[in-house]
């Protein structure tokens, strides 16, 4: 699969929202500028971004290689240094089946640690492009409106930790734009990707409940923008769930006052800040009534966020709802919300 026209992009803003958090979170609020690319997205849009690998393993790799930082790669039909090979085209985050059975390592869970291991007096320039897999693109909800923010693109990212040991493995493209990545520079290479199952209903009488624990909030704010910017649309209902309220209440300020204009129903669920842990399929049942209600009015519904767990339990609670407030038959209740789906009333952008 060939590569998409990318536009260099710049973070023109970075911003902690969870500092101070007893769970040392790392959740940050970013602002790209597409003031010099012809990139417009519509709110549920995504964003398709390129990462850096970490400077720290590409230096790392580069010191056990028999040949120059500056030798040249082959790839795409042309020639690129073997740093800017490793930096920007090869996916350093997982071993490749080539790699193990080019250094007989079947046991090796990471390509550094193949290298540490392994005789690589042998391994030529040519050969290096073969030896990873491609790196691919990782996408972002986009977290606001073009009719209010302009030509500028926000994205809400989590810096992914993995503790091993003594060390942290950092997600990829998370630790890029959180930690590496300079401010108001171009090296966000990037590409606008429309999200044409998750938008907003035509008319801004309709109703929407939306629901995005963590970073699934991010394209609801994008809604709220467009919604009460555009339309001036007070039927919208947010149920939003995290940690702890002092830290991981992402965009606060913004949700309460649109909550005390009117213009928002909201309903938070911090699960950390209870003796009981309560999730957002929690608050959904304690409002399954007046969910049945909505939905009968032809709510729009929409889900984003983790699919293992959340998204499930969430489905799970809706079918509930509807056995218990409508009546239906578990049967009858799975149809249902089928048919929603096919109407494209009930969307979800889960991962």
């Amino acid at each position: 699969m060939s590569r998409r026209r990318t536009y260099p992009l710049r973070i023109v803003e970075r911003r902690h929202l969870n500092a101070g958090s007893p769970d040392l979170k790392e959740t940050y609020h970013l602002v790209l500028d597409l003031e010099h690319s012809p990139i417009e997205y519509k709110v549920g849009d995504c964003l398709a971004i390129y990462p850096h690998n970490q400077l720290e393993l590409v230096e790392n790799i580069l010191s056990k290689l028999p040949f120059s930082d500056e030798a040249l790669i082959p790839f795409d039909e042309d020639s690129i240094s073997a740093r800017e090979y490793l930096l920007l085209h090869a996916n350093l985050a997982k071993i490749s089946r080539a790699l193990k059975d080019r250094l007989d390592c079947a046991e090796c869970a990471h390509p550094l640690e193949a290298f540490d291991n392994h005789d690589l007096s042998d391994i030529t320039p040519e050969e290096l492009p073969t030896l990873f897999a491609k790196q691919l693109p990782r996408f972002y909800s986009i977290c606001s409106s073009m009719s209010v923010v302009g030509k500028q693109a926000h994205l809400i990212v989590a810096l992914a930790k993995n503790p091993d040991g003594a060390a942290t493995q950092y997600g990829t493209c998370s630790h890029f734009l959180c930690k590496e990545a300079p401010l108001h520079t171009p090296v966000i290479s990037a590409y606008h990707h429309a999200a044409p199952h998750f938008f907003l209903p035509e008319s801004s009488e309709t109703p929407i409940i939306m629901i995005g624990p963590g970073t699934g909030i991010a394209p609801f704010r994008g809604f709220m923008q467009e919604r009460t910017c555009v339309s001036h649309c007070n039927k919208n209902w947010l149920f939003f769930g995290e940690k702890r309220a002092s830290h991981d209440f992402f965009y606060k300020n913004e949700w309460e006052k649109w909550q005390t204009t009117g213009q928002l129903k909201l309903a938070t669920a911090f699960s950390r800040d209870t003796a009981q842990k309560v999730y957002v399929q929690d608050r959904l049942k304690e409002h399954g009534k007046e969910i049945w209600e909505w939905l009968n009015k032809g709510a729009y519904l929409y889900v984003c966020g983790d699919a293992k767990q959340m998204a499930k339990a969430v489905d799970a609670t809706l079918k509930e709802i509807a056995v218990e407030e409508g009546g239906l038959s578990e049967e009858e209740a799975n149809a249902y919300f089928k048919s929603l789906r096919s109407e494209k009333r009930y969307q979800r952008d889960v991962y």
